[in-house]
């Protein structure tokens, strides 16, 4: 049995052909490459593997070159930092791996991963105000200012009293 297929329809075919024979290389962060600048493009998903199943995929024209790259969700950290943030095509994006963090009461050790969007709105961020966010965000604060507002603001609440009591009857 022959389908006809629409103009239409085999464009959109003929774009899927050329973008499964063009894998964008995947982009893997180290010691030495700790953080990833790019435009976010899409979400996509792995096949499944027999083992693993499916895995989600960020695809990013990455910056300055504007190759595209591909993330691979593995770590759960980075997983649910990305998908909070929701980053729409188009946007600036910077992730840093942040320092690896092992959990009081025992557990597996993570990498603490920072995502920092630049949206266009509101003026948004420029790289080094997204870079200086992401790090204050994975726990190294490298800004002077910043460790003056914090010290500030943590004086200002020392002597702080609520004036009315607190309610005991709510759990939270």
């Amino acid at each position: 049995m022959t389908t006809m297929v629409s103009g239409e329809m085999q464009e959109r075919i003929d774009a899927m052909r050329e973008r499964a024979a063009t894998k964008p290389r995947s982009f893997q962060f180290s010691d030495e490459q700790h953080e990833f600048v790019g435009n976010f493009l899409r979400w996509e998903s792995s096949p499944p593997h027999p083992t693993y199943g499916e895995s989600l995929l960020a695809i990013f024209a990455e910056y300055p070159s504007g190759e595209e790259i591909t993330l691979w969700l593995y770590h759960r950290v980075l997983r649910n930092a990305l998908l909070r943030q929701n980053p729409q095509p188009g946007e600036l994006v910077l992730i840093d791996r942040g320092e690896k963090v092992t959990p009081e009461g025992g557990g597996n050790s993570y990498f603490n991963y920072a995502v920092v969007i630049s949206r266009d709105e509101g003026g948004g961020l420029t790289l080094e105000q997204a870079k200086s966010v992401a790090r204050r965000q994975a726990g190294g604060i490298d800004d002077v200012d910043v460790v003056a507002e914090t010290e500030a603001h943590e004086a200002a609440l020392a002597g702080y009293e609520p004036d009315a009591p607190a309610d005991e009857d709510i759990p939270f």
